[in-house]
């Protein structure tokens, strides 16, 4: 048993093993990755919203009182209204910016807060917003925004087509 104790020049391989399996569990519960997660919560904001223009069109194109199926913006949320619907406010956390603007044929941007849908389930911009004409609207743009990153969708307003970019680091 002495023999051992005066042997002891170093440390074993396991103990090596041990030691680095609890540095790297602890950097990872310590340390977690918030660029990740912001990334990730932009692009199911993104998902949700794409489902819910889709969704709202649907209804538009469904019902037969199809007056009043709109989308309404605020700053960190937004709200589906319509029949069946129930003015439905979908679970966000409060932590991304909604900035929706309206792009005519021209290229011009006007930044909206209601998109509203016809019994075929094209978009318009109600009048009474910013942009009074919706006949030359080429497609509406949706910024979501967090403190470190920015992610655009794109919607067609004649088939809601969305496409969704990539997320860009402020």
């Amino acid at each position: 048993m002495n023999k051992y104790i005066l042997n002891n020049k170093g440390i074993s391989l396991l103990e090596v093993l041990i030691v680095l399996t609890i540095i790297g569990i602890t950097g990872a519960i310590i340390v977690p990755s918030t660029g990740i997660v912001q990334r990730n919560r932009l692009k199911n904001i993104a998902s949700q919203i794409t489902m819910d223009v889709k969704k709202v069109r649907f209804f538009a194109q469904t019902h037969e009182d199809s007056n009043g199926y709109k989308i309404e913006f605020s700053d960190k949320k937004y709200t589906l209204h319509g029949k069946g619907l129930g003015d439905t406010e979908p679970i966000t956390d409060g932590i991304v910016k909604f900035t929706p603007i309206a792009i005519k044929s021209d290229g011009s941007e006007h930044p909206v807060k209601k998109i509203s849908f016809d019994k075929r389930g094209r978009m318009f911009i109600p009048k009474g917003t910013e942009t009074e004409e919706n006949i030359n609207l080429k497609e509406i743009k949706i910024m979501l925004e967090t403190d470190q990153y920015k992610k655009e969708l794109r919607v067609n307003p004649l088939t809601a087509r969305t496409d969704i970019g990539d997320t860009i680091k402020k």
